[in-house]
């Protein structure tokens, strides 16, 4: 926060109040009442702008190029204000924070003078046609869904270990589905232009999911552990998954205090390497806005989580952590005699 206000009298003056509107949001966000996972969104997403901002105030950088970073910059600061809107329901604005979080991560490809420029031409229009389907669409579950795969795919194709081949291609694949996500949520489409929307929106979604399958790095099952690997995997899940639909899954194989108050958030997972490999200690904040956490065996946690993200929906909604997903269930199936869900298809090859 204090480096956004530092880059004040630096940046355009039109770029001011855009700002003083993202340091407001931080500010919002530090309120006790704020999941930890939002919070947490919203401070990455900040951080990434102000890759753009510096580009900006750049001597060095393109007219063409400031402008179209100022206006993004805007749309994303703008987008983010859904998060703090009191009449959005707490999972929709959790949605937006996520979408936002995953498109910035492709800000530091965009501002690369290395770039190639058909391929910024492609992400900026992407994040913007996504923003303005999450603005459109509120409330329609498939629209956060596919603005979720966007954003996905967006983000995968801007990781520095994306070979530049594959990331070309998930950018214009994400540009793509994210044309027919602003074309559906367009109030003037036609219900046959929504229609034709949304069958292109599932086949470049189940594109970007096999474009993703590509990028995920390969590595020898004994390179992580199960904990490792699951923790990996969780983690994708916690943040991509809607909450409700987290607290019914895991109601079964959590501290009954958790259910009975009302879990919030869960915000993470991490190793318990005193359990031996076979537990995580799963973080939360309950409704009462209570931080707890309590050690859950792997086999059972990773279990009902498959059944909240198909194999075939995997990589398209978590990205490249989609395979430490399904080594898991590999690694269950092999080495604990635990088959998991719908996930073993592709990794075990049964």
């Amino acid at each position: 926060m204090a480096s956004l206000n530092g880059m004040k009298d630096d940046l355009p003056e039109e770029l001011a109040s855009t700002v003083d509107e993202l340091t407001t949001t931080l500010e919002a966000v530090e309120d006790p009442d704020t999941s930890p996972q939002d919070r947490q969104g919203v401070i990455d997403s900040a951080r990434q702008l102000t890759t753009a901002l510096t580009t900006i105030t750049d001597d060095g950088t393109p007219d063409e190029l400031r402008e179209q970073l100022t206006t993004l910059v805007k749309q994303t600061s703008s987008t983010l204000q859904i998060s703090q809107d009191p009449q959005v329901p707490p999972e929709e604005q959790s949605l937006v924070i996520v979408v936002v979080k995953r498109s910035t991560s492709a800000v530091k490809k965009i501002c690369d003078p290395e770039t190639p420029q058909e391929q910024r031409d492609q992400q900026i229009p992407t994040m913007r046609n996504l923003y303005h389907a999450l603005r459109a669409g509120r409330g329609e579950p498939q629209v956060g869904a596919r603005a979720l795969e966007g954003s996905t795919g967006l983000a995968t194709a801007a990781r520095s270990a994306t070979p530049q081949e594959l990331s070309g291609e998930l950018t214009e694949t994400a540009y793509r589905q994210s044309k027919s996500l602003r074309k559906f949520t367009d109030s003037k489409s036609s219900p046959e232009d929504r229609a034709r929307a949304e069958k292109d929106m599932g086949d470049q979604g189940a594109r970007m999911g096999e474009e993703q399958k590509d990028a995920a790095p390969t590595q020898d099952a004994q390179e992580a552990s199960l904990a490792q690997e699951a923790t990996v995997c969780t983690n994708a899940i916690f943040e991509s998954v809607p909450q409700h639909r987290l607290a019914k899954r895991l109601k079964s194989i959590v501290p009954d205090n958790w259910d009975t108050e009302g879990v919030k958030d869960f915000w993470k997972a991490k190793e318990k390497k005193e359990k031996e490999d076979e537990f995580l200690d799963v973080l939360a904040q309950l409704r009462n806005d209570e931080h707890v956490h309590a050690p859950v065996e792997i086999a059972q946690l990773i279990s009902e989580l498959a059944e909240l993200v198909p194999n075939d929906r995997l990589f398209a909604t978590l990205g490249t952590p989609a395979s430490q997903c399904e080594q898991t269930a590999s690694d269950l199936d092999e080495g604990y005699d635990v088959e998991v869900g719908n996930w073993l298809v592709e990794a075990g090859g049964e």
